[in-house]
């Protein structure tokens, strides 16, 4: 029987990580080298795990991001359309477990940062769920990503706490909220941590080791290891996912069905390949959330040959296709038994100092009487304060029973997948504020935060993804009618120059920040006007500056 965490575990890390880590067993090998919380998370039982679990399932990932820019083609613009080979699926009849425990009511979930301040507060907040969010949400600094794992063992065994700047004291109550952890997607690599000479897989390091400690202790408390799964872009994407799963549940000896995962369709690609996904994962499967800042991005890349592209504003306004996506999800999760969710997280900064009436959160929160209106059955929030009022929305006559919110026929099959541009206004991004989110997120990455705030809103990667593809396209396309002048890329570096150069402004001549607010403006002009498009921004850039 392998090691796992007591119930009750210690109120603050062991004193590091032994120093022959090369001796760990098969071939595993520590790369951050000691640290204060490595001890009771990064055991050699829970090392030999993730090497077991790496060996089984890493080669197959490989392939199947390597199959990634295949798929595209067959799925993406202009041969859109589901897989031939599984229409056996689509037209077949089943349905999805009914929900575990935990995981009846979805009506609010909190999405925040896997630190102890945000878990805690979550976790105590009124909210249904709350998601520890690995993917957007995090900057991988080794001792963050191990202290994130550290805090979500206290929080199940409610012992995490978080003592604020004054000195107040909060705790994790007796009967929290349900936590879910959303670990990093297929495409990233845990680089700390390496079997047989290769990183591990970040999305089995986040979610391998958060089973391995957490599982039984999960269940004994009522509930269960739950998931959300960000970017799977096919449906052998969402079976490997499954067959991790019942990997997991054996090597636990959990009962099958005890891990379950809501999965994102969050890209073009997956879009066509809803009830796949769903199928896939069946045994495991916790329902659909529409991803409307990955599809988006999805889309925006699209347009990379294109000089028609869309503002993004444009794109979450006025285009068709995203409508009938949010739609679809909706009517292939209630066929298939399964709650549909809208992880389209509304951060209200706000909130701080202005109640539900003040301009920014009446604005924000009218997205969410849309959620209700259409039929979800639950939607993100991403700050404690707006669970209350997004309750209401879902409790009250803005929320219809759901035998009266599909509609006859899927939305995607009825002329809306056109991959066109969308017609509509051209206001939202500006060059200026595109460079904004993208240098203050990363100095913001570079700094070991997983989010920053510009002009009042949170900038976090899933839209500094959307704001520097924007800005690679507006560069790689200039204006033909310009005439002679200052080229868009000569114009890009101009912005990005007096950003950084604000920022130093804010921070002082001396502050140590000066050298990430430097390596931002960097990374930020390669990301926008250098000549190849990198495929995610999370890719290329390090989660924290070089020492």
């Amino acid at each position: 029987m392998l090691t796992r965490l007591p119930s009750s575990v210690p109120t603050s890390p062991g004193p590091g990580e032994p120093e022959e880590v090369s001796s760990l067993p098969g071939r595993v090998r520590l790369i951050g080298g000691p640290g204060p919380a490595n001890e009771p998370i990064l055991t050699s039982e829970a090392l030999e795990f993730l090497g077991r679990l790496t060996r089984a399932f890493g080669a197959r990932r490989e392939r199947l991001l390597d199959d990634r820019r295949e798929l595209a083609a067959l799925r993406g613009p202009p041969a859109c359309g589901p897989p031939p080979e599984t229409s056996a699926i689509r037209e077949s009849s089943w349905t999805i477990p009914a929900p575990p425990p935990g995981l009846g009511t979805r009506s609010v979930e909190l999405v925040g940062e896997p630190t102890a301040r945000a878990i805690t507060s979550g976790l105590n907040s009124k909210a249904d769920v709350v998601i520890a969010d690995f993917e957007d949400l995090h900057a991988p600094v080794w001792s963050a990503t191990l202290h994130a794992q550290w805090n979500l063992a206290k929080a199940v065994r409610r012992t995490l706490e978080y003592v604020s700047p004054t000195g107040e004291r909060f705790r994790v109550i007796s009967r929290p909220a349900t936590l879910m952890v959303r670990p990093r997607a297929w495409h990233l690599a845990e680089p700390h941590v390496q079997i047989d000479g290769a990183p591990v897989p970040a999305a089995l390091f986040d979610a391998g080791l958060y089973l391995f400690h957490n599982a039984h202790e999960l269940v004994r408390c009522g509930t269960g290891p739950y998931f959300y799964l960000p970017k799977v872009q096919h449906y052998l994407e969402a079976t490997l996912w499954d067959e991790v799963f019942g990997w997991a549940e054996s090597e636990l000896s959990l009962g099958k069905g005890t891990i379950r995962a809501t999965a994102e369709i969050d890209s073009v690609t997956a879009v066509w390949e809803m009830e796949e996904i769903l199928f896939a994962l069946r045994p495991h499967s916790a329902g659909l959330a529409f991803g409307q800042l990955g599809l988006m991005l999805s889309r925006l890349k699209g347009w990379r040959d294109s000089g028609a592209f869309p503002n993004p504003a444009t794109l979450a306004a006025h285009d068709p296709f995203l409508a009938a996506c949010s739609r679809s999800v909706v009517r292939t999760s209630h066929r298939r038994g399964a709650p549909a969710l809208n992880a389209t997280p509304v951060f209200l900064v706000a909130l701080e100092t202005g109640g539900p009436s003040h301009p920014e959160i009446a604005r924000e929160l009218a997205a969410k009487v849309r959620d209700a209106r259409a039929g979800y059955d639950g939607t993100w929030v991403g700050h404690p304060g707006a669970v209350p009022v997004v309750r209401e929305f879902f409790m009250s006559r803005f929320h219809p029973s759901r035998s009266s919110r599909e509609p006859a026929e899927d939305p995607l099959r009825s002329g809306s997948d056109s991959p066109r541009a969308p017609d509509g206004g051209t206001g939202g991004f500006t060059p200026r504020s595109a460079v904004r989110a993208v240098v203050r997120y990363l100095d913001a990455r570079l700094r070991g935060a997983g989010a920053g705030v510009v002009d009042r809103s949170v900038e976090y990667a899933a839209t500094a993804e959307i704001a520097r593809t924007w800005l690679w396209l507006w560069t790689h396309h200039d204006d033909p009618s310009a005439g002679e002048g200052s080229t868009r890329s000569e114009e890009a570096r101009r912005l990005i120059e007096e950003e950084s150069s604000r920022l130093r402004q804010e921070a002082g001549g001396g502050d140590p920040r000066n050298e990430t607010i430097r390596l931002a403006a960097g990374w930020a002009e390669e990301l926008t006007v250098g000549e190849e498009f990198a495929e995610f921004l999370t890719l290329v850039t390090p989660p924290q500056p070089p020492a």
